[in-house]
């Protein structure tokens, strides 16, 4: 009998593992939108400031696209579709 409880204990314990990497792997961050501005002569702290003026709370990654563009991407945390 022991030995049966124990097995299931393995069994359960392993599921929940499984469980667990799985859901962590399916979440995470995902494109929301991206805004584009001209600016003069882009340069990658100017466009990190002109995004942080967005006044947005979702993360964002700046990029100078083209020597007088700054694109803001904008990112929200996908959710897991284990809490669903």
């Amino acid at each position: 009998m022991a030995v049966v409880k124990s097995n299931t204990v393995r069994s359960m314990c392993a599921a929940l593992c499984i469980l667990m990497i799985m859901s962590s792997a399916l979440s995470g961050w995902v494109e929301d939108h991206t805004e584009c501005d001209a600016m003069d002569s882009c340069t990658d702290p100017k466009c990190e400031a002109e995004c942080q003026k967005k006044n947005t709370d979702l993360p964002f990654e700046p990029e100078c696209t083209r020597p007088k563009e700054c694109c803001c991407t904008f990112h929200r945390q996908e959710d897991n579709v284990f809490l669903h």
